[in-house]
């Protein structure tokens, strides 16, 4: 009589989890959906990239049910098939941040030289503005996208020191807002624009150069802790493909699933903790 009891009880227990779980369960995976891709927009849109945000739903989509089912069907696990989407798109928003990273040491690399040629130009006895349209066509991506920002907004009614400010405050970086407030304070308090310019080209240049340098002697550090991050998990994947009966057990229980699940997130830790020890800011 109480083993019939406990069972109904358990089953009773297991409808009502499921009752105010499942809904809860979807409506955040919905909401983490919606704000990965509504960042994932605001991205490519800051890289000048501009999508359909309807397709992209529809694809990723389909994106998430294939994964789904490949995993099911390679692994034979449910619960590894319902957490790998989730994963996937973890990695696709940390490859969409490195791509931002990228932009933004590419951006740092070429504003040196734009504001040695603009030093330069305007030596020559150009004005500031034309200088600027002038160079922006001959600069390359993708500094030229933001400076034909800059200049259809001028374009569009906005003044030039409007538009450089904006210019300074959309980009994350000191570089943009020195440049701004040089020809800002020149045009207020008047002197050569052109000396205050190379010096501050200078600066950017020297600047960059120091991050390269620390960046480079810091690389084996981060080198070293993403091969200790992928060891134990290409390990796990030798040893699965060598002796698949040891390690069934790890891929089919409910046990091997707590385990898998501490690993990912000691190793998560430990990679954030060495990633951060090795980076040095300049």
């Amino acid at each position: 009589m109480w083993k019939a009891f406990f069972i109904l009880s358990v089953l009773l227990c297991a409808l009502c989890a499921l009752y105010w779980g499942l809904p809860r369960s979807w409506r955040s995976w919905c909401q983490r959906k919606a704000h990965f891709e509504q960042h994932t927009h605001q991205h490519y849109e800051s890289m000048y990239v501009f999508l359909d945000l309807n397709a992209f739903r529809q694809r990723s989509n389909w994106i998430v049910v294939l994964v789904f089912l490949m995993v099911w069907w390679l692994l034979g696990s449910f619960w590894l098939a319902l957490i790998s989407p989730l994963l996937v798109l973890m990695l696709w928003a940390v490859w969409v941040r490195r791509q931002q990273r990228q932009r933004l040491r590419k951006l740092q690399q070429q504003l040196p030289d734009f504001v040695h040629a603009m030093a330069s130009t305007v030596g020559a006895g150009v004005g500031v503005a034309l200088a600027f349209q002038q160079l922006s066509k001959q600069m390359a991506q993708p500094l030229r996208n933001e400076l034909e920002l800059c200049l259809a907004q001028q374009r569009l009614g906005l003044s030039f020191e409007d538009a450089l400010q904006s210019f300074g405050q959309r980009l994350p970086f000191e570089g943009p807002s020195l440049l701004t407030a040089a020809i800002q304070l020149s045009h207020q308090s008047g002197g050569r624009l052109s000396e205050v310019l190379i010096q501050l080209a200078d600066s950017l240049r020297t600047q960059w150069n120091l991050e390269q340098k620390v960046r480079a002697l810091t690389s084996q550090a981060v080198l070293q802790a993403w091969v200790m991050a992928a060891m134990p998990f290409l390990l796990l994947l030798v040893l699965t493909f060598i002796q698949p009966t040891l390690m069934h057990p790890i891929w089919h229980t409910t046990t091997g699933w707590l385990v898998l699940g501490a690993m990912i997130l000691l190793e998560y830790c430990g990679l954030r903790m060495l990633l951060n020890i090795a980076a040095v800011k300049v």
